[in-house]
């Protein structure tokens, strides 16, 4: 178990958020942690995949990706005309 410490505005959010939710703080704190971490540890990972693909020289001009918003968008309005 680690104990963390946390200042008086903090505790007295999580205090407000428990009674509104009707949830324990210990469920909060656990849940918020375990988002953070599960995030945290995925944008590290995209990060070392995106710093790979450029080791391999797989990378998109900013020409390109312009070009392909571009694209998308065009498809988008073309599909809104349809539903209409």
């Amino acid at each position: 178990m680690t104990n963390v410490q946390i200042s008086k505005r903090l505790a007295k959010r999580l205090q407000n958020l428990s009674q509104k939710t009707h949830r324990s703080a210990d469920v909060i704190v656990r849940t918020a942690l375990t988002e953070k971490l599960d995030y945290e540890e995925w944008l590290l990972k995209e990060i070392g995949r995106g710093i790979a693909e450029l080791d391999r020289g797989e990378v998109v001009s900013h020409a390109d990706v312009v070009q392909m918003i571009h694209i998308a968008r065009a498809e988008h309005g073309k599909k809104k005309k349809k539903a209409a």
